[in-house]
């Protein structure tokens, strides 16, 4: 069961990751729209961590890209908060093939 309550979210790679928290849906036209917040290099080696309080009656939308250009390759999305956090993939609704993306599941 989902609680609302502060969360922190971040990458494990080997590359320089970016990651960017959306409220509800995510518009890769417009990339400022339903942005909650995003960050680089909060994370050591490259990595981001996002801080929020989540409330456990909406949807999240979490886009992971990397610091360059044409770099592809694994990343894991960790999560700490109150009650395990669920991931699911979504379509590549992205512009580019660079994107990686995941939501989190209420």
């Amino acid at each position: 069961m989902p609680e609302t309550g502060y969360y922190v979210l971040g990458t494990n790679s080997t590359i320089n990751t970016f990651g960017y928290l959306y409220l509800n849906s995510f518009n890769p036209l417009n990339i400022e729209q339903n942005l909650i917040q995003g960050d680089d290099d909060k994370g050591d080696d490259g990595q981001f961590v996002i801080s929020y309080e989540f409330k456990s009656t909406k949807t999240y939308i979490l886009v992971v890209t990397t610091h360059d250009q044409l770099v592809i390759g694994p990343f894991q999305v960790l999560s700490v908060g109150l009650k395990p956090v669920t991931f699911t993939s979504m379509n590549n609704i992205s512009t580019s093939t660079t994107d990686c993306e995941s939501s989190f599941v209420r």
